[in-house]
């Protein structure tokens, strides 16, 4: 088989040596079932990221690797209150049954991490090579305007369901309305996901406060170090589709050592500024989410109806 395979394949070998693994040492000489095989094949894989990344390419480019792998598949709506729901389990869960399905344009296997000063940098050399091939200046430009209409031509997250459900790994049905979690199918790190609030509604990329009570209602689902953040228009924001990026990163973030000159409470809400790092920031802190949300709106808002670029860190 493997003679063959070395004959049809040629510009495979990384193909041929997975192929070799798995089928002759995991099942023929160790004698495993295949359950247990695929486990040793993914950890094969993970320690071989070039490796991964070749054979990945080879089966796309070829049409042996199909993007709706995960057949009849079922997108499951989960509500938070449930005793048994359990956030973090239930994400990972889903986001490594997608790894395997194929879907992701690369998978995030050798981040490099380093302290810079006070600064943390993360480094993706998967995501940066695939962005050097799919870089197009005129669909990167970013806006001058902050607002700019839903368009149901455009890319957005229905369209992308309706391509390529697979790319949902569930819904929530929350306090405040109902959202959608899907992979990011460029993810920056592993678990990276994606926070839809009500997507049927259509939201633009632009802050309202329902989006926002439900960003903070699904970080008090997580018992990690979950972070959500939101990129507007002009301020990195790719999809004019109203969304916020999930990240586990194990770790505060820098700027939260950072000690902030509060300035204003408001119902019960700490309001302040960092100066320094490396740019301004504007924190509020405190109370309960529902305070929390009203008031820190209140300022994006100001932001918003002066076109002014914003990210937000939650």
């Amino acid at each position: 088989q493997a003679i063959l395979l070395s004959e049809y394949l040629r510009n495979a070998t990384e193909y041929v040596k997975f192929v070799f693994h798995h089928d002759f040492i995991l099942h023929a000489y160790l004698k495993l079932k295949e359950k247990e095989a695929l486990r040793q094949s993914m950890h094969y894989l993970r320690e071989r990221p070039s490796d991964f990344e070749a054979i990945r390419g080879f089966l796309r480019n070829n049409g042996y690797l199909k993007e709706k792998y995960l057949g009849g598949l079922r997108i499951k709506t989960y509500n938070p209150k449930s005793i048994s729901f359990d956030f973090d389990e239930r994400l990972k869960k889903a986001w490594d049954k997608r790894a395997q399905s194929g879907i992701f344009n690369f998978l995030p296997l050798n981040i490099k991490q380093r302290k810079e000063g006070r600064m943390d940098v993360l480094f993706n050399p998967q995501r940066v090579a695939y962005e050097k091939k799919t870089f197009h200046p005129k669909a990167n430009k970013e806006s001058k305007k902050l607002y700019l209409p839903f368009d149901k031509k455009a890319l957005n997250f229905n369209r992308i369901y309706k391509k390529q459900p697979a790319q949902t790994l569930f819904g929530l049905s929350l306090g405040n309305g109902k959202a959608q979690i899907n992979i990011n199918q460029n993810p920056i790190t592993p678990y990276n996901f994606l926070l839809i609030p009500e997507p049927k509604k259509e939201y633009p990329q632009l802050m309202n406060l329902t989006s926002l009570k439900m960003a903070l209602e699904v970080i008090s689902l997580s018992k990690g170090q979950l972070y959500l953040f939101f990129n507007s228009i002009g301020a990195g924001a790719s999809v004019n589709h109203l969304h916020f990026h999930g990240f586990y990163i194990g770790k505060t973030l820098p700027v939260e050592n950072e000690k902030p000159k509060f300035l204003m409470t408001v119902d019960h809400i700490k309001a302040g500024i960092v100066k320094e790092f490396p740019f301004g920031a504007v924190v509020f802190e405190g109370g309960d989410s529902e305070n929390l949300a009203k008031v820190s709106m209140d300022f994006i808002e100001k932001l918003q109806n002066n076109n002014i670029p914003y990210n937000i860190v939650i």
